[in-house]
């Protein structure tokens, strides 16, 4: 029989994976095809709909609901199983409990047990065992489950049970030798699961290339076995320029040390989240030594937001009466002295009122003793735009139009000596600051200007293409924000370059409620956008509820159910 192998991958990421074993057909209607271990038939279109809704209930799970929805029949039933576990972990209860009802008995039971996996792989067993009862179900077949769920249950011995069934019966993958040592160290079974975790090693000593899938619970294991030595000389192993995900598991066992060891095998680039993870964890356990110590030794391009990191978190807790003397013992030299102090000035601003304007105060003296030249010239920036910032927090009437004018008339001075690039960006700045400052006509002016020297301008060895794309992106965005949509959306269309992995576009349509072209102008990248702008949209649209927004929905929702809205295969 022609056979459709549909497999749920849990990992760092899940993903719905779909393997097809035909034969060739020819033509005539889409054959339906069985799908192993279910009695549901898919055809092969069917199959992708179900994969690409698998993908988005991790990116966007409100997305992912209403295109299952759209579905019939076998296919309805494979995508909307899995979103049982989606609507209950949102406190969507009620809804769950609907969908549920909906289901033939194998996917209710699928429904359930994914459900059930997915409290137990974020160690939440006592929920799971408590659900499971609630709802009056018995246990679920597959072993590893089953022992976590009698464990839970206060049934060790049965759960023991459970998991020397399973290593005299089937042959375990990686994932599975991972499950089965967290759930014989949580028995109490150490050396059992030391053992698990070996296999696990040599198993995925076989990948090629190397793949990191599952590593970071082995590390985590490890760690919490107390067996640091082995976790360690396992790292060293292997090649780990860009991620290592024994960083975390290190962090988190309180081996700072260690783990400032794994940090410094990382490319530069690459060394910034985990070194704020390590300082975030430093500042909540009250280790400020070893915090100042991992400031002082990080390299000048992660040093001054980790410095802020720490004032901020000074200024949080009350400490405000250090973050001056921090400012001057700690920074590396007086520039960053200074910007940390118009950073810290204009988070706090209204918050902390007196702090900001001493540290305001004090970098205003220290930028008349900084030598003249591009450093200071940037800073000098930085302050006239804090000042301005501040006259438009007060009513019309308060502001002083002589320093105003003033600040702006520097500002010009000052960009007129800046590299085109920074000079087409301050100039973007100006505008919105006149926008705030009620000057609508010459911030518009402003950018008239800028739109001549972007359209003369040309890719050089300062400037390459990319670079003056996104230029201009950002004066179709300054358009945009003064209500001139029709001309930004018409420099937008000209900008031949694709900077769709830097572009901000998408996000000012829907912060700005364009939302028909939000619609139209939204692509496969946007799904992975750390912003959220989709769900952003996708929420926009559900506050609306006129005819236009559901009519909007509608089309967002046949937009990504066409074939080339997501990537294609390449040739063979």
């Amino acid at each position: 029989m022609e056979t459709i192998f549909i497999l749920l991958v849990a990992a760092a990421v899940m993903a719905l994976v779909v393997s097809v074993l035909i034969s060739p057909s020819g033509g005539g209607p889409e054959p339906r095809l069985a799908v192993a271990g279910t009695p549901a038939r898919l055809t092969l279109t069917e199959v992708a709909q179900v994969n690409r809704i698998a993908m988005l209930r991790l990116l966007s799970p409100e997305l992912a609901l209403q295109l299952a929805a759209r579905l019939e029949g076998d296919a309805w039933q494979v995508a909307n199983a899995p979103l049982y576990a989606t609507l209950w972990q949102r406190g969507r209860l009620d809804e769950a409990q609907a969908l549920r009802s909906r289901l033939d008995p194998h996917h209710s039971h699928q429904a359930l047990v994914t459900l059930l996996k997915e409290l137990v792989d974020a160690e939440k067993d006592d929920e799971a065992a408590a659900l499971l009862e609630r709802l009056g179900e018995a246990l679920p077949e597959e072993p590893l489950l089953r022992s976590a769920l009698l464990a839970a249950q206060g049934k060790p011995e049965d759960a023991r049970s459970e998991l020397e069934h399973l290593l005299r019966g089937e042959r375990l993958s990686e994932l599975q030798w991972l499950e089965l040592a967290r759930l014989q160290r949580e028995q109490g079974d150490a050396d059992a699961a030391r053992h698990s975790l070996e296999q696990f090693w040599t198993l995925s000593q076989g990948s090629e290339p190397q793949a990191l899938l599952g590593m970071d619970m082995y590390a985590r294991e490890l760690a919490r076995l107390g067996d640091i030595e082995r976790l360690l000389e396992r790292a060293s192993l292997l090649e780990l320029e860009r991620e290592n995900p024994f960083i975390a598991p290190l962090i988190e066992a309180g081996l700072f040390e260690q783990a400032i060891e794994q940090i410094e095998r990382l490319d530069p680039l690459w060394r910034g989240t985990p070194c704020e993870q390590l300082l975030d964890t430093l500042l909540q356990r009250g280790h400020l030594q070893q915090a100042e110590a991992l400031i002082a030794a990080a390299d000048e391009s992660l040093h001054g937001r980790l410095l802020l990191s720490l004032l901020r978190w000074r200024v949080d807790h009350g400490q405000t009466e250090n973050v001056e003397q921090d400012i001057q013992r700690l920074a590396r030299h007086e520039a960053l002295r200074i910007d940390l102090s118009l950073s810290l000035g204009r988070l706090y601003e209204q918050s902390h009122p007196d702090i900001a304007g001493t540290l305001l105060a004090q970098a205003d003296r220290n930028l008349e003793a900084l030598p003249a030249g591009e450093e200071r010239d940037q800073l000098r920036l930085f302050m006239i735009e804090l000042q301005l910032e501040m006259q438009t927090h007060l009513p019309e009437r308060q502001r002083n139009s002589y320093e105003i004018r003033q600040a702006l008339e520097e500002m010009q001075r000052i960009s007129d000596r800046q590299p085109f690039y920074n000079r087409v960006l301050n100039l973007q700045q100006r505008a919105m600051l006149l926008k705030r400052l009620g000057r609508t006509d010459d911030a518009l002016q402003l950018l008239d200007d800028l739109q001549l020297k972007l359209r003369s301008a040309q890719p050089d060895e300062d400037l390459d293409e990319f670079d003056l794309a996104l230029l201009q992106e950002g004066l179709a965005i300054a358009y945009v924000r003064l209500d001139q949509f029709e001309q930004a959306r018409s420099l937008h269309a000209q900008i031949e370059t694709d900077i769709s992995a830097a572009s901000e576009w998408q996000q000012v349509l829907v912060e700005h409620d364009h939302l028909d072209h939000a619609v139209e102008n939204l692509s496969y990248t946007n799904l992975f956008d750390a912003e959220q702008t989709l769900d952003k949209l996708l929420a926009k649209l559900h506050d609306s509820e006129d005819e236009v927004a559901i009519e909007l929905n509608q089309k967002l929702l046949d937009k990504l159910t066409r074939d080339d809205f997501w990537p294609q295969p390449a040739a063979a």
